[in-house]
């Protein structure tokens, strides 16, 4: 890994759930949209999936192709966000904290759904609570935070059934939200303004401003609060949506 990337505690919570949600579900051909450096990528060749991942940034494209996927090219290619069109058709598409910095959101799982094969599977998290917005949101370049009746209706509008909605990360995760907001609005005050498709492409390689305390949630016990999480998924009470669909 790159000596800037660390998983953020949110990223630890959702890879958890994300991972439950494929228990009992098949290896196929997958499709992962903005796979940063290729961490989720990894986990899921090891564990016989193929496929292709893309992201917006070069630098995160060039950590997967040269460290986190090194020596796995024939089962899982990485390329720059664009190239995946045309490829296919998957049994997979999977885009973890990415249509949130769509502005067209809609039309972007419309073109997901075309990538996949019917009875094919989506895997998709978001951030959750629109009025939760804060700093953090302004700094990875989000352009909104959803809520369950709309994720529920934008599924349904774009050819896709529900088969689970989870609200993910409590307690665990919305104490970390409160931390970063922190750390994001003092970052904010130092006066950074970058356009919003360079703070979306940082978003997924950057965390720097996480990694001084990275060690609390890369310890082994933070599993603890990955089991913990799974007692409330099906209330409101973390601060992200993580789900699987089916393509129809």
């Amino acid at each position: 890994m790159s000596s800037v990337w660390v998983p953020a505690p949110r990223y630890v919570l959702r890879k958890h759930c994300v991972l439950r949600l494929l228990s009992g579900l098949a290896p196929g051909h997958l499709l992962e949209v903005g796979c940063a450096q290729g961490d989720m990528l990894r986990t899921l060749t090891d564990r016989g999936f193929t496929g292709f991942g893309v992201d917006l940034s070069e630098d995160a494209i060039r950590e997967a192709r040269t460290a986190t996927l090194a020596g796995l090219e024939t089962r899982m290619r990485v390329g720059l966000a664009g190239e995946e069109r045309g490829t296919g058709p998957y049994d997979y598409v999977v885009g973890l904290e990415v249509l949130e910095h769509i502005e067209d959101d809609r039309g972007r799982l419309s073109e997901w759904r075309g990538y996949l094969n019917t009875g094919g599977r989506l895997l998709l998290s978001v951030p959750a609570h629109p009025e939760r917005w804060g700093a953090s949101d302004e700094a990875v370049g989000h352009y909104r935070r959803y809520t369950r009746a709309g994720l529920r209706s934008l599924l349904e509008q774009t050819g896709f059934r529900l088969e689970h909605l989870w609200c993910y990360g409590f307690p665990m995760g919305n104490l970390s939200h409160l931390f970063t907001e922190r750390l994001y609005r003092r970052r904010a005050a130092r006066g950074r303004d970058d356009d919003r498709q360079t703070r979306s492409a940082r978003s997924g390689l950057d965390r720097s401003v996480l990694k001084p305390v990275a060690w609390i949630w890369q310890n082994p016990l933070f599993r603890v609060f990955c089991l913990a999480q799974m007692l409330f998924v099906h209330t409101d009470w973390g601060n992200g949506y993580v789900l699987r669909a089916q393509a129809v």
